[in-house]
């Protein structure tokens, strides 16, 4: 699994699944360009699918061409806490998984701008994409 995280957010990451951090703070909060691709009606999803952004929830809308991500995963982060990004890696991996995917980016509304702290938020999502994906198959 390929696991991204793009240093500035753009609507042209080319990936199987780009996964957006969505805050239960403000569930609405989406990447302009992302929405501005989508003819305004990523906003309008959210509103009527009635996502809160809580800790490990997602909502999977196809791209339809819009982006050339094949999904876009809107990831419920919580209160933005370790525990939370781990809880939204694990989900994303397990859909990613579900989805026979091999590549998924993630970003957040202001772009996934490096500051301090991130790192471990950071490897609290890709630890829990490798999570979410595991299948044991020995048997």
């Amino acid at each position: 699994m390929k696991i991204t995280q793009p240093a500035s957010f753009s609507s042209n990451i080319k990936t199987e699944i780009l996964a957006i951090c969505v805050s239960a703070s403000d569930p609405t909060g989406l990447p302009p360009e992302l929405d501005e691709a989508f003819g305004g009606q990523l906003a309008d999803a959210l509103k009527h699918e009635e996502f809160k952004g809580a800790a490990g929830s997602i909502l999977p809308l196809r791209s339809l061409g819009h982006t050339p991500a094949r999904w876009i995963l809107l990831v419920g982060v919580g209160d933005w806490s370790v525990a939370h990004h781990r809880l939204a890696g694990g989900a994303t991996g397990h859909f990613a998984r579900s989805r026979g995917a091999t590549d998924v980016a993630f970003a957040t509304p202001a772009g996934g701008t490096q500051e301090e702290g991130d790192n471990e938020l950071l490897q609290a999502v890709v630890e829990g994409v490798l999570e979410g994906n595991y299948r044991w198959n020995k048997y």
